[in-house]
């Protein structure tokens, strides 16, 4: 297979080599301390603290309504 001769409508291609990327100055970037265990537990705001206690009462009126027989024997605690 031979290659056709350089036609000369197109004009001729140079490559001229990409230069080496500068090396980056390794800066210190200081690494945030990781919260306490504790911190990262229990860390909510008063404002989530109020929604989980409302939760728990709703859930907890569920439960007794749910406890509750249909009979004269009243509610079933336990």
């Amino acid at each position: 297979m031979t290659t056709p001769p350089p036609s000369s409508e197109l004009p001729e291609v140079t490559v001229e080599p990409i230069p080496a990327p500068e090396p980056k100055a390794k800066e210190a970037v200081a690494k945030p301390e990781p919260r306490p265990l504790l911190a990262r537990l229990f860390g909510i705001s008063i404002w989530g603290g109020l929604k989980l206690i409302g939760l728990c009462i709703l859930v907890g009126f569920f439960r007794a309504g749910l406890a509750i027989r249909s009979d004269q024997s009243g509610c079933e605690c336990g």
